[in-house]
């Protein structure tokens, strides 16, 4: 389910050099909002690292799945790698690490692939998807992840997926 909650947030770094995380400061925060990102580019200014928003009592050193995506990421997209660090993460657990994801030459996508609020919502995530797939490029490289149960599949398979996910109110 996709309702936003307050919940409390940990800013962390990442360091490509020593391929760990690195905490900077917790807070509470129901949605990203620009806000949030400007205080994001802030501490990614100030430390010369990426930099994104982990649920408090995670620890995204041990998350392995997490990590997956941090390396595909970074092999991956050539370019706005921030769209991992800046949003996937954060999304990832909020839709409870059952995601499509999809690493492109420009960037990642992330859809909910448990269930959505409404049909709009579900609607939307099939739309922009199809806007991928239908791109066809050999650099799209799409993903069910189902907790630690990590597969590549297919563009029409991703579709699938989402096309069967519930809509659990109207």
């Amino acid at each position: 389910m996709t309702t936003a909650t307050t919940e409390k947030h940990t800013i962390y770094g990442f360091n490509v050099k020593t391929q760990k995380w690195v905490k900077r400061r917790t807070l509470i925060m129901p949605e990203l909002l620009s806000l949030q990102m400007e205080a994001l580019e802030e501490y990614e200014n100030k430390h010369n690292m990426p930099h994104a928003y982990i649920p408090q009592g995670i620890d995204p050193n041990e998350d392995t799945t997490l990590g997956f995506m941090q390396r595909k990421t970074e092999s991956n997209c050539k370019n706005y790698k921030t769209d991992y660090y800046h949003h996937d993460t954060f999304l990832f657990y909020k839709y409870q690490r059952q995601v499509i994801w999809m690493t492109r030459e420009c960037g990642t996508c992330i859809f909910n692939a448990s269930s959505y609020d409404s049909q709009d919502e579900k609607e939307g995530s099939l739309t922009s998807l199809k806007y991928y797939v239908n791109q066809e490029r050999t650099g799209n490289i799409v993903y069910h992840i189902n907790g630690d149960d990590i597969k590549r599949i297919s563009g029409p398979e991703a579709l699938g997926i989402l096309d069967n996910c519930k809509v659990t109110a109207e």
